[in-house]
């Protein structure tokens, strides 16, 4: 799970993917390095939310701990990514739609916050919205794959067509381009997995 897939699959999957690993100093998808200090703060805050997320205090001192590691590094994906799972959890998706955008206020070309980010406004009832990040993280997802040749940048990009157009043209771009996403039998089922699991989906269970 430490594939990128992360970010997207799902809104489950987008953040909070992001939100069980901890972060060792080293570049998001992004291509952007985190500050040591960065890290430290965000894992410490990973810690205080996944044992005590019941408690007020644990929660505040886990967003606080975030806020502090977005000071330190305002360009640090992985800590706007788990303060807005952790908000969203709160049940503050407005705020938790923030942080995403904040983000994408300096990294406007990131398709999984994109994609993330649209998850949130379908989930406030925000439909047209949701479609305009959804087709600019479509976009940046294929231009990121032709840039990078990583697959799961490239299956990311079939969550935001089923979330714009419906699973049926994910099948067939899939099988199309299944030998080519994967290096060894090993990636092409882990890849088959991820497709299946975005295709069967209902829409309802990824908008939640």
């Amino acid at each position: 799970m430490n594939r990128n897939f992360l970010l997207a699959s799902s809104l489950f999957l987008f953040l909070s993917l992001m939100s069980c690993n901890a972060q060792r100093n080293k570049g998001l998808c992004c291509g952007h390095k985190p500050d040591s200090a960065a890290i430290v703060l965000n894992n410490q805050a990973v810690n205080a939310y996944t044992y005590r997320s019941n408690s007020p205090d644990s929660v505040k001192k886990a967003l606080t701990l975030l806020d502090n590691a977005i000071a330190k590094d305002p360009d640090y994906q992985l800590a706007y990514a788990n303060k807005a799972t952790y908000l969203n959890d709160q049940g503050n998706v407005t705020q938790a739609l923030e942080t995403l955008n904040a983000y994408l206020k300096r990294n406007p070309t990131e398709p999984y916050t994109i994609l993330g980010a649209g998850m949130f406004y379908e989930k406030m009832g925000n439909k047209k919205e949701a479609m305009d990040y959804y087709k600019r993280a479509e976009e940046n997802f294929k231009r990121l794959y032709e840039e990078e040749h990583k697959s799961a940048h490239e299956i990311n990009r079939y969550l935001a067509i089923k979330l714009i157009e419906g699973p049926k043209r994910i099948k067939a771009l899939y099988e199309a381009e299944r030998d080519r996403l994967a290096s060894d039998e090993e990636n092409r089922k882990a890849n088959d997995t991820f497709v299946m699991s975005i295709i069967e989906t209902p829409r309802e269970e990824l908008i939640k």
